[in-house]
């Protein structure tokens, strides 16, 4: 299986799950040195794993977890828990103000400043699980078993549907915004 793993923006830390209900965090620009091992209520590994924009907060969740957590960095300060947020695959908003979680057939917006949910977006989309965030913030990429959903993130809307003939193992936006790169699972 996958292990998931996310390198904060500035590429000094790189985030991992720990044993049952930790999240490490490693300082790569110390020799890979183990900076922080945080310990939550949960059982299970860390599914989603996600640095904010400015490398400030780091957001992780649980499977099957009651709850998601947002951590400051600060190894004094405990993370804070957001109630509901259960999410395989979470992403940060460019500006950092929002966070996108995926769900059983659900995408849902979170507010940073509050932990509160502040929409939530159903569909039959068979399973979501990776997102990519467009550069200017606006579009949403949602793999899923039917193809790659694009999602307006300002509208809240579906701006399309891309099926390719073989399940999609990966997809990225190219970093102008002028493309989305997929690769399918197949011979």
């Amino acid at each position: 299986p996958q292990v998931p793993q996310q390198l904060s923006p500035d590429t000094r830390w790189l985030a991992t799950p720990g044993s049952e209900g930790e999240v490490c965090v490693w300082d790569l620009s110390n020799h890979g040195k183990l900076l922080v091992r945080r310990s939550v209520a949960e059982h299970g590994h860390a599914d989603g794993l996600s640095f904010s924009p400015d490398g400030r907060a780091l957001a992780f969740s649980f499977p099957d977890a009651k709850a998601g957590y947002l951590w400051d960095m600060n190894a004094d300060h405990p993370p804070r828990e957001f109630p509901g947020l259960r999410g395989t695959c979470i992403q940060f908003s460019r500006d950092g103000k929002t966070l996108f979680a995926n769900g059983p057939n659900a995408l849902t917006f979170w507010d940073v400043a509050t932990g509160k949910a502040i929409g939530t977006t159903i569909g039959r989309w068979g399973g979501l699980d990776f997102m990519d965030l467009s550069p200017d913030g606006k579009t949403l990429a949602l793999r899923t078993n039917l193809g790659v959903r694009l999602w307006n993130v300002v509208t809240r809307r579906e701006a399309g549907l891309i099926t390719p003939p073989l399940p999609v193992a990966s997809m990225a936006f190219a970093p102008d915004g002028n493309g989305l790169f997929i690769t399918e699972d197949g011979p």
